[in-house]
């Protein structure tokens, strides 16, 4: 009989925690038999796979305990537990729940580990600070470089634009025929370009205090 290592556990608890920030749950027969409402939105929490059955939660369930009297006996009590968030939560289209450890029968004695919301009957996961930075990183990023692509593109084409007119230049000069005026028309300007790339101009704004 093979027997798994406690860095094997803490792997595989790993990746069902990393599973989890991609998941989403909704169960449809469920709402449509229930609804969703502050006092039915923690039995619904109970049938999702975010739901840890070992919790305090779960222990007062199996013992019959009427729903209302959940909270105070949660409160007496030390472990894992999952609590409604009524400050955040905004019926019907918003509950938040939170994912806790108590360490003692105390208000305030409370580790929080993880955040839940449910948005128009589906549930995910909040992701962490970590992950939330790394998203928002990413994103900018990708913006960032995609702006700093097309300014570049934009500038090989204006110094094109000005190697075209030098030879024009020199061939009007040639034939006595060269205008300033006209040649001032032709020539663009880098303010018109910057003002097309918005988020550049503005991580310019930001770094220089620059105004266009």
């Amino acid at each position: 009989m093979q027997v798994s290592s406690s860095s094997d556990l803490e792997r595989r608890e790993d990746e069902k925690k990393k599973a989890l920030l991609s998941t989403n749950y909704i169960d449809i027969q469920w709402l449509t038999t229930f609804g969703l409402t502050k006092q039915t939105v923690m039995d619904y929490f109970y049938t999702s796979p975010f739901f840890n059955e070992k919790s305090n939660n779960q222990q007062i369930r199996l013992q019959g305990v009427e729903a209302d009297r959940h909270q105070a006996i949660l409160s007496s009590m030390t472990g894992i537990e999952y609590s409604l968030d009524e400050m955040n939560t905004q019926e019907p289209n918003l509950f938040v729940i939170r994912e806790q450890e108590r360490m003692s029968p105390s208000m305030s004695d409370v580790n929080l580990l993880n955040v839940y919301y449910i948005m128009d009957g589906i549930i995910y996961q909040c992701p962490d600070l970590l992950a939330l930075l790394k998203s928002r990183i990413g994103k900018a990023s990708y913006y960032l470089t995609d702006s700093f692509k097309t300014i570049k593109a934009t500038m090989e084409q204006h110094h094109n634009q000005e190697r075209l007119e030098k030879n024009e230049k020199k061939q009007a000069a040639a034939s006595g025929s060269s205008s300033s005026a006209e040649d001032q028309q032709k020539k663009p300007k880098y303010s018109k370009h910057l003002r097309d790339f918005p988020s550049f101009k503005t991580v310019l704004m930001d770094c220089h205090g620059i105004e266009f």
